[in-house]
């Protein structure tokens, strides 16, 4: 059974995984042409059927043992990490799915 700490590091990684996303989106209306690829949108579709799947389990009833959550814990903290920075070096060319403006610039850093 998992711990209640557990579900902490699991709810707070969720949270600092996901944070960048509604933080760093543009809030400005397109006012120029915008062209969307919808292949982009199978890339969304993907990780919402890895989370079903990984529901569909019941890991939950399973004790990890110390090494698995050093590992859960380290990648947990590699992709905070990644959402965090990709977000902020993007920033208002940051989009979920993938676009490409008129005067879409590449920031270089």
């Amino acid at each position: 059974m998992l711990t209640p700490y557990t579900y902490l590091a699991i709810g707070l990684g969720t949270v600092g995984w996901a944070l960048p996303f509604p933080l760093f989106r543009s809030k400005r209306k397109e006012t120029c042409r915008v062209t969307l690829d919808p292949r982009a949108r199978w890339g969304v579709g993907l990780q919402g059927i890895g989370y079903t799947l990984l529901w569909q389990g019941k890991f939950w009833l399973r004790t990890p043992s110390g090494w698995q959550i050093g590992i859960a814990l380290s990648l947990f903290a590699a992709a905070c990490l990644l959402s965090w920075s990709s977000a902020t070096t993007l920033g208002k060319e940051f989009r979920i799915d993938a676009a490409l403006k008129h005067n879409h610039r590449v920031n270089e850093s």
